[in-house]
């Protein structure tokens, strides 16, 4: 079993793990996505800490640009529809091993990318697929500080918790 302390790349899709899952569109046919503050601290503290963040997923969006842009990940995709494609390539170009890279998902579209990490993680309201699959499931849903808390374990693991 891979060591969270070895753990350089978090990769996190978007839907259903940074957000609720859910689809708000605006009358003017403008989508909008909400995002947990709690979240957004985790992934500014674990880029402090040296960690490598990358956002995976299969839709896209203005606020999903938005995000990241502020949230300075390292590297945003957008409408990737098979991650299990394009995760290998990610993970080479920020020169980490499959041993150093987190992945966390919700949903059964993604099981085939899961077997590419070294450590996978869930939000707690995960599909039934992906829980079972998942070695870390987090006490939280999407979008509700699910990420923050594995990160949390993570930099904790690694002695890096709120040290500077």
């Amino acid at each position: 079993m891979v060591s969270l302390k070895r753990i350089k790349l978090l990769v996190f899709d978007i839907d259903g793990v940074l957000t609720d899952g859910r689809l708000y569109f605006l009358p003017d046919g403008t989508e909008m996505k909400v995002f947990s503050v709690h979240d957004g601290v985790g992934i500014l503290l674990a880029r402090e800490a040296g960690l490598k963040i990358v956002f995976l997923t299969g839709r896209g969006g203005k606020a999903v640009e938005n995000r990241a842009k502020e949230l300075k990940v390292h590297k945003l995709m957008t409408s990737v529809k098979a991650k299990e494609k394009v995760l290998p390539r990610v993970m080479k170009e920020m020169g980490c091993s499959r041993d150093e890279t987190l992945f966390m998902t919700d949903e059964v579209l993604d099981l085939n990318a899961m077997d590419l990490a070294g450590v996978t993680a869930c939000p707690a309201d995960a599909s039934p697929e992906v829980l079972e699959k998942a070695r870390i499931i987090a006490s939280r849903p999407g979008g509700m500080g699910a990420v923050r808390e594995v990160i949390e374990k993570v930099l904790k693991t690694q002695g890096k918790w709120l040290t500077s």
